[in-house]
Parts: structure tokens; C-alpha cells; sequence
């Protein structure tokens, strides 16, 4: 006789339900596990990251620093070299207070990972250690562990993976952009050099070079689309800016070989529907600006650059645009040339427009660096200028330094608050001034040469500027200053040389060809590159002394690159390397 069925009572049911739940409770515990090791592995890596990395950059092992010491003691009075100094101790200093910050919140947040890793093994083994006695055979809980060999092997295979994750992430590192951060002979981070003034640390740079024979010529590669913008270097990148009525671009070279590492077209919505609405809709400019005369700024994680457009944007170096705007349809005679700086975190942008103050137009920008947002925004009492602003360390402070007709006008750089002015431009001004010996240098073109003591409030006019003269002003080119010289070079193709501290011309001099690349000072020698490509070499001294003539054999407006031992010149339509074979 068949058995009624009959329900299973709860003693039955219980145990199978308890068994799923542990089941359940057991995956979560062990994927809370395999997550907090991970974690904890990676913040492990960043830590070693940063050790490694203050081992390399400590201070005060910078080679740099120690190298700009015992220049200053063999030359005191030098006031290029003491900025220079100032400025390289105060970027390991921050270097450095960056780096702890880093290690304070790894501490934290490795404490806090290693915790969660201890409560959730700790929550796993009870919840292993609990099942029922029947289990598949071989996965019996280790005596000593509470740990059944599967758990055991998961346990080992996430540690595994944690290590190769931190391991990684060391590995992945860019070593050669990271020991070249700490020097500035390695990088060219924006127009004119690290100072934006066109010093050059003395060092092993070629005096000899020639197109035409090859000699000291590394590579010469071709630029695709035209720009007068100036090359930037970092690390292994060579970046330019180059555009016509169409496209905007970025170009990326290797600088060992000159290979187009790659390019990336750089647009904002606003260009794209200009261009799609045809010439008749462009922006006004002259061909001697043409569409990428400002020079990018970097900071070693993004390159930053503005066309003649006003399109702003980043672009990181893989060649992804991190973010693009417009600023608005510029109002520019010539369309715009100032090159971008950067302070901290904030990319400078000096907007001038208009035909004069009263139109209320142009202003000092500050761009969030890495989202483009406006930091800061500062009237400007100016016209259309095509001038480049210069963040200078001074004896007073770190400060922005413009021109603009008819002002000279300085800005505290966190909020752009205006700190003094000194009347005495006039014209279209297009050169940027420079910082040496506590005094402010500006010319251009149908104005003066004005020598500016810093450190006043308001308008200086009247007490503080030191002297001025009116010979061989520059239109393009900007000028340079050691502190005992002060030396500019004109599109006329004259250049003349100042007693830097009393204003009374030294010697002038004239060249066969004009210069809008602007000179460089490579220790107490002149490099200047007239508008044919021939660089001239002589000495920055009270006489004029030529040591040597070298020809690219084409047109070059853009300043070069110095970077490495190697220097780099952009043409009218190649970009060179120069430097020794070795």
C-alpha cells in the first residue's frame, strides 16, 4: 500500500536554506575581500610610485639647483641666474608638498583598505568554519585556517592579482617624463622657455650647424599645415599648432627622430558652424599672423592652446582633447597671437580686443586647467594687442606682467586683481616684456624702451620707472635681459644692447635680414635667428662680438626650442632638429 506524501517539517527545510544563505553571504564576504586587497594593492603601488619618485627629485639632490649655486657664486650680481634659482627651489618645494599630501591620504586610505580586508576575511572564515559537516569531499575547512582549500586557492589568486595590479602600476609609470620634470634644460614648456623670457641655462648647446650640408641637422621633417606658433617640448614630445580657414590642429612629434607621433584635430561647435558657413562668416586677421601664431602652454599633463578662432582647449598626450571652448568671436585687427602661460593650475589667457579701452572688450583670463572653466575674469583698460603675458617671480612675489596700449599692468596671479599699472605704450604692441634685477623691461614699436621698478601700488608712471629710451624698438620680436644687459632685435633687422640698470645705449647693430623670432640667451651668448633662418651667435656684453653664423636655408618667424642639448626650429614649413650626432 502506496504512503501518503508527506511535507518535509522545518528541520528539514531550515538547514537547506541556511546552506544557500551561507552560500550567499560567503560570496559577498570573499568578492569584499578580493576588493579591498585590490584596493589596498593599488594604493600600495601609488606609494612606491611616490618614493621612487622623491627619491629622484628630493631636495636638495636637484643636480639643476646645485648647478645654478655655483654659478651664482662665480657671478653674483647675475639676477637671471638668483630667478632662475628661486623659481627651481620653489617648484621642488612644492614638488615636495604635493608629494606628502599624496602619502598622508595613501596612509589613510591603505589603513582603511586593510582594514576592510581584515573584516571581510575575518567574516568569510566564520561563515566557512560554520557549514554543515557533509561537503564534498576534499573541501573540508584547513584546522589551523578555518579555510576550505577552494577558499584558500581564491584567496591566493586574488593576492596574485593584487601584486601584479601594484606592479603594474609602477611599470606603467613614465620614467623618462618623470626625472625630466625635475630639470628645466629638459623641457620647453611654453613661449620662450621655462621663464617665458628666453634664458637658457648654460650648458653643452650646438654653436654650428648647417641645412644645406646636414651638418648637426639630427632630422628635418615636414609640418602638414602652416602656423607661426613656437614648438613646445616635454619629455619626448614635440607639440605644435597649426591651422588655415578649415581645420585646427595639434601636431605631436618624437623628438629623437622627428616621426608624427600624432595629430588631433581641435575645434569648438561654434568654429565648426563658422566654417561650415564659409569664408564670408571667418575671422578678421592678417596673413602675418595667419591661424596659430599663439604658442601652447604644458604643464606635463595636458598641452593647452588657442587659436586665432578663440577656440581654447586641452589636449592630453595621447592626443585626446580633454575639453574645447569658445570664448567668443574675437574682435582682433590682426586676429590673435598671445601665447598662453599657466600658474599652479591655471592656464593665462590675455584676451585684448577692440580698437581702444573705451569699447570694454579685452581682458586677463584665468581657465581652470583641467575642466577650462573661467577661474578668474579681469577687465583690461586696452585695445587689440598681440603681446604675451609673462608670470615672473619677483623679489615682491609671483606676479602677471601685460601690454597693452597704453598700459603696463600687473596681476596677482590666484584671483587676477591688478596690482599696478605704469603708462607708456603706444602702437600695436606685440612684444612681451621681460623680469631681471627687480625691474620690469618693456618695449615696442612707436613707444619707448621702459625700465620698471616692481613692488608699487596703483599708477607708477611717475615713480617707477627707472629710465626709458627710444632706439631700435622691436614690432615682433621680444627682448631679453640678464640684468647687467638689456638687448632687443627689430623686424628692420637692428639690434641694440642697454646697460640694463642705467638705460645708456651700449652698441647697435645692423643684420641683413629682420627678426620676429625672438633672441635667446644661452649663458652670456645671443641667439638670433632672423626671418631667413640664419642664427646669429655673439656675446651679450658691452660690444658687439659675432662668434658664429649657421643657416636653415628657410623662412622661420617662430622662437626656438632649446631642450636637452638639442635645438628646435619651426619654418615656414619644416620642423629641424638641431644638436650633436651623439
Amino acid at each position: 500500500m502506496t504512503q501518503p506524501a508527506t511535507k518535509p517539517d522545518a528541520t528539514e527545510i531550515l538547514p537547506g536554506l541556511a546552506t544557500q544563505a551561507t552560500r550567499g553571504q560567503r560570496f559577498l564576504a570573499l568578492s569584499l575581500l578580493g576588493l579591498s586587497a585590490l584596493f589596498s594593492g593599488v594604493v600600495v603601488g601609488g606609494l612606491v610610485v611616490t618614493y621612487l619618485e622623491e627619491s629622484a627629485t628630493g631636495y636638495p639632490e636637484s643636480a639643476l639647483l646645485k648647478e645654478l649655486q655655483l654659478q651664482i657664486d662665480k657671478d653674483p650680481r647675475n639676477e637671471t641666474l638668483k630667478t632662475l634659482h628661486r623659481e627651481e627651489d620653489l617648484r621642488i618645494r612644492q614638488a615636495q608638498d604635493a608629494r606628502r599630501r599624496r602619502v598622508q591620504v595613501g596612509a589613510w586610505l591603505l589603513l582603511a583598505g586593510l582594514a576592510a580586508a581584515v573584516v571581510s576575511g575575518r567574516w568569510y572564515a566564520s561563515l566557512d568554519a560554520g557549514l554543515p559537516a557533509a561537503r564534498k569531499a576534499g573541501q573540508e575547512p584547513n584546522e589551523t585556517t578555518g579555510l576550505s582549500p577552494r577558499a584558500r586557492g581564491v584567496i591566493a589568486v586574488t593576492a596574485v592579482g593584487v601584486l601584479l595590479v601594484a606592479t603594474l602600476v609602477v611599470m606603467n609609470v613614465d620614467w623618462t617624463r618623470m626625472t625630466e620634470e625635475v630639470s628645466f634644460r629638459d623641457n620647453w614648456p611654453r613661449f620662450r622657455g621655462p621663464t617665458g623670457m628666453g634664458v637658457v641655462p648654460a650648458g653643452d648647446w650646438p654653436r654650428k650647424w648647417d641645412a644645406a650640408s646636414g651638418e648637426n641637422i639630427l632630422w628635418k621633417t615636414q609640418v602638414p599645415l602652416p602656423g607661426k606658433s613656437s614648438p613646445v617640448v616635454w619629455g619626448r614630445r614635440i607639440f605644435l599648432s597649426a591651422g588655415d580657414a578649415k581645420t585646427q590642429k595639434v601636431f605631436c612629434y618624437d623628438r629623437t627622430s622627428g616621426a608624427l607621433l600624432w595629430e588631433t584635430n581641435v575645434q569648438s561647435p561654434e568654429t565648426r558652424k563658422l566654417v561650415e558657413a564659409g569664408p564670408e562668416e571667418g575671422i578678421t586677421m592678417s596673413e602675418d599672423t595667419g591661424y596659430a601664431a599663439p604658442t601652447p602652454v604644458t604643464d606635463g599633463k595636458r598641452l593647452y592652446v588657442v587659436f586665432v578662432t578663440a577656440d581654447v582647449a586641452a589636449v592630453d598626450f595621447s592626443g585626446r582633447v580633454a575639453w574645447v571652448r569658445n570664448l567668443g568671436k574675437p574682435e582682433n585687427t590682426y586676429g590673435l597671437a598671445s601665447s598662453l602661460a599657466i600658474y599652479k593650475d591655471t592656464v593665462i589667457f590675455q584676451f585684448d580686443q577692440g580698437s581702444g579701452s573705451e569699447e570694454g572688450k579685452s581682458a586677463l583670463l584665468g581657465l581652470d586647467a583641467a575642466t577650462g572653466s573661467t577661474v578668474w575674469r579681469t577687465e583690461r583698460p586696452v585695445g587689440s594687442s598681440w603681446s604675451s603675458p609673462l608670470v615672473a617671480a619677483t623679489d615682491n612675489g609671483t606676479i602677471i606682467v601685460t601690454c597693452g596700449a597704453p598700459w603696463v599692468i600687473a596681476y596677482e596671479p590666484e584671483f587676477g586683481g591688478e596690482l599696478w599699472r605704469c603708462e607708456g605704450l603706444a602702437g600695436d604692441v606685440a612684444v612681451s616684456p621681460v623680469y631681471a634685477a627687480g625691474m620690469v623691461y618693456v618695449t615696442n614699436d612707436a613707444a619707448q624702451v621702459m625700465a620698471i621698478r616692481t613692488g608699487g601700488k596703483g599708477d607708477v608712471t611717475k615713480t617707477h620707472v627707472v629710465w626709458a629710451a627710444t632706439q631700435g624698438m622691436p614690432d615682433a620680436a621680444s627682448p631679453i635681459s640678464d640684468g647687467r644687459f638689456f638687448l632687443q632685435a627689430a623686424a628692420s633687422g637692428e639690434v641694440t644692447c642697454f646697460d640694463a640698470a642705467k638705460g645708456n645705449l651700449l652698441w647697435s647693430q645692423s643684420f641683413d635680414g629682420g627678426f620676429w623670432s625672438s633672441p635667446m640667451l644661452v649663458g652670456d651668448v645671443v641667439y638670433a635667428t632672423d626671418m631667413d633662418g640664419k642664427t646669429t651667435l655673439f656675446k651679450l656684453a658691452d660690444k658687439y662680438e659675432v662668434l658664429g653664423e649657421n643657416k636653415l636655408g628657410e623662412t622661420v618667424h617662430a622662437t626656438p626650442a632649446f631642450s636637452g642639448g638639442h635645438i628646435f626650429f619651426r619654418g615656414t614649413k619644416h620642423l629641424f632638429a638641431v644638436g650633436g650626432k651623439k
